[in-house]
């Protein structure tokens, strides 16, 4: 009779590699924000520039028209938002997806490929305007944006450190086999508490519980994110959005979390009106 199957490393499937990745990217992420201004403006164009060219690779087969409308159209966007110019600046996002739905269907694409150019414009430019546009705030700005990326990391460690422990269900199989009920769990504990510990660290205005609430949310919201991707991937039959990052596969691949609450975020702060929760 054979006994239980090995206990699976903590780090072994190239988690170690994801790990040191991450050790890599976290100090210039933290820098960039730290630095603000014209550093974090460009760091974001960049980011940018790359998240588009994975978009135009997996989802529009190779780079084409829609594909350089996109990043012009991201690059004048960032630029306009910089110089304090928002409405503008989300004309031009707007313009630039309808302009690459009319070339898709000019070149002779379907409408489902149309869809693409609109997609990839909206996934990649509202997450970076709404990270800009939240960063220029100043001082409250610089806390806010700390604030989000620490709760978004816990939230992700939380639940690769749960998922992995604990195991059990799965979330979501046809779309992430390897995510679990209880890494969603961990996700949201560990945002939770990231949110009110990084709060009072930071010292940002409003209850420990809101903002603890405001964690919880957002770790959840970053899980959404993940599967949202996976499913993304999925769909266009590839593992990896791309190969940028070793352990990770693409920039798409560690910001999607990331991409996916920071619209909500900001628009939540904005609505409250003086930034704060």
């Amino acid at each position: 009779m054979s006994g239980p199957p090995p206990a699976r490393p903590f780090l072994g499937g190239g988690v170690g590699l994801r790990v040191a990745s991450s050790l890599v990217m976290a100090p210039l992420a933290l820098g960039a924000v730290w630095a603000g201004g014209i550093i974090f403006a460009a760091a974001l164009a960049l980011c940018a520039v790359l998240l588009a060219d994975e978009w135009g690779r997996v989802a529009e087969g190779a780079r084409g028209v829609q594909d350089g409308l996109r990043v012009a159209g991201l690059l004048l966007a960032i630029l306009l938002g910089f110089g304090g110019d928002w409405t503008p600046a989300w004309l031009c996002l707007a313009a630039t997806a309808l302009l690459g739905v009319i070339a898709g269907l000019l070149r002779g694409g379907s409408p489902a490929a149309a869809f693409k150019a609109l997609a990839g414009t909206a996934y990649v430019g509202v997450p970076v305007l709404a990270l800009l546009a939240l960063r220029l705030e100043g001082v409250p700005g610089l806390g806010l944006m700390l604030w989000l990326l620490l709760v978004v990391w816990a939230a992700d460690s939380a639940a690769f450190a749960a998922g992995r422990t604990f195991g059990g269900p799965k979330l979501a199989p046809r779309i992430s086999p390897a995510k679990t009920r209880s890494g969603l769990y961990g996700a949201v504990a560990g945002a939770a508490l990231t949110g009110a510990l990084a709060a009072l660290a930071i010292g940002l205005d409003g209850s420990v519980l809101a903002w603890a609430l405001g964690g919880a949310l957002t770790g959840f919201g970053a899980q959404v994110g993940d599967l949202m991707e996976s499913a993304i991937k999925r769909h266009f039959g590839v593992k990896d959005m791309g190969s940028l990052i070793p352990g990770h596969g693409g920039l798409f691949d560690r910001l999607d979390g990331l991409m996916f609450v920071a619209p909500p975020f900001a628009l939540a702060l904005a609505a409250l009106g003086e930034w704060q929760i």
